[in-house]
């Protein structure tokens, strides 16, 4: 289990297309595990590989 290291965003947007960058501070490359979560209804995570 990981722990979070992060919160890339935290608000609100309007309806829409958005588009987030995240770059680790250490730079580190590996597997980044990542949870959306969209009005407090719906959760939507993954991983993704930084190189």
């Amino acid at each position: 289990m990981g722990i979070k290291t992060a919160t890339v965003f935290s608000g609100g947007v309007e309806a829409g297309f958005h588009r987030f960058e995240y770059v680790p501070k250490n730079g580190t490359d590996g597997l980044l595990f990542y949870r959306l979560n969209i009005d407090g209804r719906k959760t939507v995570s993954g991983k993704a590989i930084h190189k």
